[in-house]
């Protein structure tokens, strides 16, 4: 059998997306299959495979564009593809193959947000209907769906009424733990004992309310927020909302070595996202030895259990309570350690990427 899979997203800079993709095709098994992976031209060069069953194919068409409507189904019969599996939720419309697709969330379903998009409004409505009417159509028309948690799988149920039989839950993985121990020196930008925060400054990943709350709690100003991810549109709007907050460090993009060493010296991590479909950050700050604080909303309950403290993320003196309890109790901390230790190892690339093979078969 011939497989195709869509890894314009491979690369560790596209977030989480660009870690799954990465960590399953930089999996795949040397089997009675052909592979074939189909790359943009800024990856492209960024894979490479040994295995004499890959074969790694340039698809010139950035995800959401109108290029791809057309020039991957083109791509996918010149390559005679008997199962495309589709990382991503772009499911080209008129796609005419068979095909698996990867749901990783249901973020502007449940937070249709106009501040989540750098488009004029009514750009933004078009883009929405569009979104729901090719995600619909990418549900009903493929064999089989993976989510990377029960959450997303109710989603799609509850959203549109996705048939429960075609849906795999397949838990990502942490991919931290083969990496050497950094430095244990806390890095040279921070001067405080500090909390930690790693991902994306969209809408619903709650940062203005963090900082809100943040504020509120470091009256003394004894400790610092650090936030973590690449500057881009949001996090250029978050830093100029926040010009006036002292103790707050925007450390830009981070390097896997600085994260680990940034995660290994933090007092503690934070999460206080509203929505996920998985939640690989608080995996890694678990790998790392760091305790977590954690929103309850959404996936992450599922995915941390009784490993983390939780707080309501709408609730200032919620969370303000919980970063009190956290920073004034070593044992609380180290008791959280403990559990995180335990948490993380229950979740596996390797056997994530077994699980999908073994879907391609079936």
């Amino acid at each position: 059998m011939k497989i195709g899979i869509d890894a314009r997203l491979y690369g560790l800079k596209n977030r989480g997306l660009g870690r799954y993709v990465k960590n399953l095709i930089d999996r795949l098994p040397e089997d009675n299959n052909e592979y074939v992976v189909f790359l943009l031209p800024e990856n492209f060069n960024e894979f490479a495979s040994k295995t004499k069953n890959i074969k790694k194919v340039l698809l010139p068409a950035r995800w959401y564009g109108l290029k791809e409507q057309w020039l991957v189904n083109k791509m996918a019969k010149k390559e005679k593809i008997d199962l495309m599996h589709f990382t991503h939720l772009n499911v080209p419309y008129f796609y005419s193959g068979k095909f698996i697709v990867t749901i990783h969330d249901l973020t502007i379903n449940r937070f249709p947000d106009s501040r989540a998009t750098t488009l004029p409004y009514p750009l933004y409505l078009i883009k929405l209907w569009a979104y729901k009417k090719i995600i619909k159509h990418a549900l009903d028309k493929a064999e089989k769906i993976i989510c990377p948690s029960n959450f997303v799988k109710q989603d799609l149920i509850n959203f549109y009424h996705t048939r429960e039989n075609k849906i795999n839950v397949l838990y990502e993985g942490v991919d931290f733990k083969q990496l050497e121990k950094a430095n244990q020196k806390i890095p040279d930008k921070i001067i405080k004992p500090y909390i930690l925060y790693v991902g994306a400054a969209y809408p619903h990943k709650n940062l203005e309310f963090l900082i809100k709350s943040f504020t509120l709690f470091n009256k003394g100003n004894i400790y610092e927020l650090v936030l973590v991810g690449r500057t881009d549109f949001f996090y250029e709007r978050l830093i100029k909302d926040s010009a006036n907050q002292k103790n707050i460090v925007f450390w830009g993009e981070a390097s896997d070595g600085d994260l680990i060493n940034l995660y290994q010296n933090c007092l503690f991590f934070i999460f206080p996202s509203l929505n996920e479909g998985f939640g690989l950050p608080p995996l890694e700050a678990q790998n790392c030895e760091a305790a977590v604080l954690s929103s309850n909303s959404s996936c992450l309950p599922e995915i941390l259990g009784k490993s983390a403290l939780y707080f309501n993320p709408i609730k200032v003196d919620d969370l303000i309570e919980k970063m009190k309890e956290l920073a004034e109790s070593k044992d609380k901390r180290e008791a959280l350690i403990g559990l995180g230790n335990e948490n993380y190892k229950r979740f596996s690339w390797d056997k994530m990427a077994k699980e999908t093979f073994k879907l391609y078969q079936n």
